[in-house]
C-alpha cells in the first residue's frame, strides 16, 4: 500500500474516531437530561441512524478489503448484510412505537433482529 493511501485510510479512521467520541458524549449528556418518554423517543430515532452508519462503514470495508482479496470482501459484505437486516428491525421497532404507538414486542421486527445472529456468525467465519 502507497503512502498516499495509507495516510487516508487513517485519516477517514481518526475522523471515524472522533464521530464517535463526539456521539458518546451527546449520547451521555442526553441520558442525564432527558426524562424516560423522550430517551425512548431519541432511542427509536436514534438506532436506525447509527445502524445507517455502520452499514456506510461497512460498505466502506467492503470497497477497501475488494483490492486485498475477494474473501474478505464478501466476509464484509455479508456482515453488511446482517447490520442491514438489523436496520430494517429498528425502523420497524420505531414505526410500531412513534406511529402505530403500540408494544412492537412480539412483531415482524424480531424476524429481523433474530436474522442478524446468524449472518453476523456466517461473516465472521
Amino acid at each position: 500500500m502507497n503512502e498516499h493511501a495509507q495516510w487516508r485510510i487513517s485519516k477517514v479512521f481518526y475522523l471515524a474516531c472522533l464521530f464517535v467520541i463526539i456521539w458518546v458524549g451527546i449520547e451521555l449528556g442526553l441520558h442525564f437530561l432527558l426524562t424516560e418518554q423522550q430517551k425512548s423517543l431519541f432511542s427509536d430515532i436514534n438506532a436506525p441512524f447509527l445502524d445507517l452508519c455502520a452499514c456506510a462503514a461497512i460498505i466502506w470495508a467492503v470497497k477497501t478489503s475488494s483490492f486485498l482479496s475477494t474473501r474478505f470482501a464478501l466476509a464484509w459484505g455479508v456482515i453488511g448484510l446482517a447490520y442491514l437486516l438489523f436496520k430494517f428491525g429498528d425502523v420497524i421497532w420505531a414505526f410500531f412505537e412513534l406511529v402505530l404507538k403500540q408494544e412492537p414486542f412480539p412483531s415482524i421486527a424480531d424476524y429481523f433482529y433474530l436474522e442478524y445472529y446468524p449472518l453476523f456468525f456466517v461473516g465472521s467465519i
